[in-house]
C-alpha cells in the first residue's frame, strides 16, 4: 500500500484543495466577478463529473467494470447492481424532495385466522 499512497494522497489532496478554492472563493470576490466564477466553477465540477463518470460506463452486461470487477468465465452471477459512482452522483445531484402527494389506496384488510394447538385438532 506504500505505492498508492505516493499517487494518490496528493491526488486526493490536490482534488479536495481545488474544491476548497471554488467553494471558499465564492464569498471572498466581488459580485461581478462571482457570477463569472459560479459559471466557470459549475463548468469545471460538471466536467469533472462527467470525467469520473465516463470511467465508470457499464459494459454490455450493465454491470461497472472499475466497482464490480471483470467477470471469470466460472463466477458466480452477479444480480444488477448499479455502479456506486452514478449512485453518488444521483444523490448528491438530485435534492431531497417530499414525495409528491397521490391518491393512495387504503392498506388491504388481512383476515386473521385464530389458531389452534397442532394438537388438539
Amino acid at each position: 500500500m506504500a505505492g498508492r499512497d505516493l499517487f494518490v494522497t496528493p491526488l486526493q489532496e490536490s482534488v479536495h484543495r481545488r474544491l476548497d478554492e471554488i467553494t471558499h472563493s465564492r464569498h471572498t470576490t466581488s459580485p461581478g466577478i462571482r457570477d463569472e466564477l459560479d459559471g466557470l466553477s459549475v463548468a469545471l465540477l460538471a466536467g469533472a463529473l462527467r470525467t469520473v463518470l465516463a470511467e465508470h460506463r457499464p459494459e454490455p452486461s450493465g454491470h461497472c467494470t472499475l466497482c464490480h470487477g471483470r467477470r471469470r468465465p466460472f463466477a458466480r452471477r452477479r444480480g444488477p447492481l448499479p455502479c456506486r459512482a452514478y449512485l453518488a452522483a444521483q444523490v448528491a445531484l438530485v435534492p431531497d424532495e417530499p414525495p409528491a402527494p397521490g391518491p393512495r389506496r387504503p392498506a388491504p384488510a388481512h383476515r386473521v385466522r385464530e389458531r389452534t394447538p397442532y394438537f388438539l385438532s
